[in-house]
């Protein structure tokens, strides 16, 4: 598609009355979102930010919110203000929250990124917007595995345990349309999700058997972040089946993989699990003196 200056997607803050006009007038000049150019933000817990972006009715829409130590809810509206998709994903203060928009209209559709945690700490995250090209067989695979990701963050963001399972099915159809077009990353990026999703739905195997069948695609990137929370996620399943070494391993391996990637909300999340299971196996005097190392990363 070739891009006419009219039609370019912008954001900017919303505002209304004299209120919108003092937070305007305090706040730094907003930038203008256009394709493939991101823009950064910082927000507090409890804070949201409002964007607005002009589409035509027409194309496949990617708008990406990349999580930098804070959990956000990505949420979406039409031009008439009807809420269109709030999505929200089971990867915690990293990686990304994404929602794909297919305008039926053209107009203004408001963004909204929400922290989630209203008691974390302030965190940073960079929100973007691409087109999707829909010309190959392999875009189509692509769009058709946004709608399902989409999909599974409206479901995982309502809570139930239906919804989530209804989740673990969207991602299972995103799974193989990145297998299709064999996008790895994108590939680890479900499996993750599924092998949460699994375990917060007490299907404790199936989780270790995703999360086992991840690993080597995080080893293959070099990525210490999400293999050490992959860890973690492999130590509470085997924690829940009764398999506490094998359990107290993988944490002590998510911790130390987390100290070197610099999450320190994944270190503390990690010692925590530990420090819980000195408490689970009467290792009292342990679990207490374990906490009080825990707490100072965790906050």
């Amino acid at each position: 598609m070739t891009f006419h200056p009219r039609r370019l997607p912008i954001l900017r803050p919303l505002a209304s009355g004299l209120l919108g006009a003092a937070l305007l007038a305090a706040a730094p000049s907003p930038s203008s979102l256009i394709p493939g150019q991101p823009v950064e933000r910082e927000m507090a817990a409890g804070q949201s930010q409002v964007f607005q972006m002009e589409l035509p009715a027409q194309g496949a829409w990617r708008i990406a919110v990349e999580q930098r130590g804070l959990d956000v809810v990505l949420e979406i509206s039409g031009p008439d203000g009807k809420r269109l998709a709030a999505v929200d994903s089971p990867l915690d203060r990293q990686g990304p929250e994404t929602a794909l928009l297919e305008p039926v209209a053209a107009g203004l559709y408001r963004v909204e990124v929400r922290a989630r945690e209203p008691g974390a700490p302030a965190g940073r995250y960079e929100i973007r917007i691409d087109e999707l090209p829909s010309m190959s067989e392999a875009d189509r695979h692509r769009v058709a595995a946004e709608r399902a990701v989409t999909r599974a963050g409206v479901r995982y963001l309502e809570g139930t345990p239906e919804a989530r399972r209804q989740a673990i099915a969207e991602h299972r159809q995103a799974l193989e349309e990145w297998r299709a077009i064999g996008d790895r990353p994108q590939e680890a990026r479900s499996l993750y999700a599924l092998a949460v999703l699994a375990r917060l739905v007490n299907d404790t195997r199936q989780a270790l058997a995703w999360g086992q069948e991840v690993l080597p695609l995080w080893q293959a990137r070099g990525d210490r972040l999400w293999e050490g929370a992959t860890w973690n996620e492999i130590g509470l399943d085997r924690w829940l089946l009764g398999e506490s070494a094998e359990g107290k391993a993988a944490f002590e391996k998510a911790l130390a993989l987390q100290r070197q990637s610099g999450d320190r909300y994944g270190e503390g999340v990690a010692l925590s699990n530990l420090c819980l299971m000195d408490l689970s196996r009467g290792e009292l005097r342990a679990g207490l003196a374990c906490y009080d190392r825990a707490l100072p990363v965790l906050h």
